[in-house]
């Protein structure tokens, strides 16, 4: 983070060229100070705010300069990612930016590298960050390289790419909508991780996984839209383009290559990530169930391995939002959904209890406070 407000709001600016309100809150939290920072950064004529579409803020020509003045390096790259300070200014460019922003400043709030923080694809192997260290790179920034004429049926939908020690996978920003995706072109650039891995860490896991989405939306009724899908209006659209969506997603591993995973932009979302980023899928479970309960998981129920065996019921690790695995728990024990059991935060049992079709009075779950998540994600090293 940088030394004051001012200064994270202009590294912000820089890396995602505009940026969003829900932006500005992901980084220091919807606060008076928070407003009243803004408020003197647009009298100084160091920011523009444009009110007409979209709400966004952009740094002004007298910004540019304060950026140039805190850091050139991050200077250099606004001027190469905003054609020299002349970005596109369409709906779309400003959706894609404020989608950008979004997830910046969520990367800089639990210590994930952006921007200049993270190295060059070509740096040398001296250079190279550990695995421990996560580090998100735009998709613009993996586009640049490749040219900027690139049709936009061979770009992924997703925002950028987020690699640690936990979890490799791209990142949609889904706000408050079901985003369309290019099928091939998620496959495709999915593919791409493995070799900025490479590019970047000193070490590598023994076995690289790439098998998950991560998408990001603005709280947990947007997961369940997406589980839902959309309206009649849009399930025409979507069959009269012939397209895909992440709720297709969600069902169907073919259309982005592995399972869908969820985080909603709030405080609790932001320590599901920081978990998801510091353990792997296999450590996670050894944090909400015991070793006995993990042994005893031999059985196998319908075609889907349950986690651990709580009170003689196959329990299910849920916390992570992966919305793959509960689409799969609630098609294989829909006979017998009540007979199952799940470990969750307590805020994600009335969506949890809506996907899997049972009320929550009939559903058995271990619910964790967020506090209980502070503490195991201040636990790890």
């Amino acid at each position: 983070m940088g030394k004051s407000l001012q200064d994270d709001i202009l590294e912000l600016l820089a890396v995602s060229i505009r940026a969003s309100k829900q932006a500005l809150i992901n980084l220091r939290g919807d606060g008076a100070y928070l407003w009243k920072t803004v408020s003197q950064m647009k009298k100084q004529g160091i920011v523009s705010i444009n009110k007409s579409d979209l709400w966004t803020i952009r740094l002004t020509k007298k910004g540019v300069a304060e950026v140039n003045k805190i850091n050139e390096a991050l200077f250099d790259y606004y001027m190469q990612y905003s054609c020299d300070n002349k970005p596109g200014s369409t709906i779309a460019h400003k959706k894609a930016q404020c989608k950008a922003s979004e997830l910046i400043a969520i990367m800089k709030q639990i210590g994930v590298r952006v921007g200049i923080e993270k190295p060059e694809r070509d740096v040398r192997k001296e250079g190279r960050m550990s695995v421990n260290t996560p580090s998100f790179y735009l998709l613009k920034e993996l586009k640049f390289e490749r040219g900027q004429k690139v049709s936009r049926t061979q770009i992924s939908r997703a925002t950028g790419i987020i690699m640690s020690k936990g979890i490799n996978a791209l990142v949609y920003n889904t706000q408050d909508e079901i985003l369309r995706v290019n099928s091939g072109a998620e496959k495709t650039t999915k593919g791409q991780i493995q070799a900025l891995h490479l590019d970047v860490y000193r070490d590598h896991p023994a076995k690289f996984d790439t098998q998950s989405c991560l998408v990001v939306g603005k709280d947990y009724d947007i997961a369940g839209l997406l589980y839902r899908g959309d309206t009649d209006r849009e399930d025409k659209r979507k069959e009269k383009r012939k397209t895909k969506t992440l709720h297709d997603a969600i069902f169907d591993p073919t259309v982005t290559g592995g399972d869908v995973l969820y985080v909603p932009e709030t405080e609790e979302g932001m320590e599901i990530l920081k978990l998801l980023l510091k353990r792997t899928p296999a450590q996670i479970k050894e944090l909400f169930f015991t070793e006995e309960e993990r042994t005893d998981r031999t059985i196998k129920e319908d075609k889907i391995y349950c986690d651990a065996i709580v009170n003689g019921r196959p329990c299910f690790e849920l916390v992570t939002m992966n919305l793959s695995k509960i689409a799969k728990i609630a098609m294989f024990h829909k006979n017998d959904i009540e007979n199952i059991a799940i470990s969750c935060l307590r805020p994600q049992l009335q969506v949890l209890s809506e996907m899997l079709g049972v009320g929550i009075d009939k559903l058995h779950y271990r619910a964790y406070e967020l506090d209980i998540l502070q503490q195991l994600n201040s636990s790890i090293k």
